[in-house]
């Protein structure tokens, strides 16, 4: 059987037209205009706690994602120099370490 689920999640409607879910949506262009088109989407999953207010070793922790075990982390394009990717968790967007984190297939 096929039932029929609205997508609500303005975040998560966005990622499944770009998955190829459901068909693109024109109409509404704004749901993430800060995102070039061509930037890949990863989900990934946090093997460790984080915070970076405890552990990062940059200066700038204010601008990285705090985040828990087995959260779900969506991964905004490539990882930078000093290894960190640019995460979104729960609408919450920072730099997340790469060493934390784990690919997660999108099936």
């Amino acid at each position: 059987m096929v039932d029929e689920i609205p997508v609500d999640d303005e975040y998560l409607k966005h990622l499944l037209m770009q998955q190829g879910f459901l068909p693109v949506d024109h109409t509404d262009m704004s749901l993430t205009p800060d995102l070039r088109d061509d930037v890949v989407v990863r989900r990934m999953v946090a093997l460790f706690d984080y915070d970076p207010w405890e552990s990062s070793p940059n200066m700038d922790s204010e601008v990285e994602l705090g985040f828990h075990s087995g959260d779900l982390i969506y991964v905004l394009g490539d990882m930078d120099q000093d290894g960190f990717y640019y995460g979104d968790l729960h609408g919450r967007r920072g730099l997340v370490p790469s060493n934390y984190l784990q690919p997660l297939p999108w099936n």
